[in-house]
C-alpha cells in the first residue's frame, strides 16, 4: 500500500540471513505498475496493428478483384 492509501501491484523478494543464532529477514518490493501499463499499451498497439493489417489485406483483395473483373469487361467492350 502506498502512503496515500492506494494499493499497487508488486513483486516481493525476501532474503534470510543468520547472524549468530538470530535470523534476519530483508524484503525487496518492486512496483509493477509501470510494467503493467506498458504491457497493456503493447497489447493495444498489437491489436491496432492486426486491425490495420486486415484493412490493408482487404484493400489489396478489393483492388485485385476489381482488376480481374475489369479485364474481361474491357475485352468484351473492345
Amino acid at each position: 500500500m502506498r502512503k496515500d492509501g492506494t494499493t499497487f501491484p508488486m513483486h516481493l523478494t525476501i532474503g534470510e540471513m543468520h547472524s549468530g543464532r538470530k535470523p534476519f529477514f530483508t524484503g525487496f518490493v518492486r512496483d509493477l505498475t509501470e510494467q503493467q501499463q506498458t504491457q497493456a499499451r503493447l497489447q493495444e498497439l498489437q491489436s491496432e496493428l492486426v486491425h490495420v493489417s486486415r484493412q490493408s489485406a482487404t484493400g489489396e483483395m478489393a483492388s485485385a478483384l476489381a482488376h480481374e473483373l475489369n479485364q474481361p469487361l474491357s475485352a468484351v467492350s473492345n
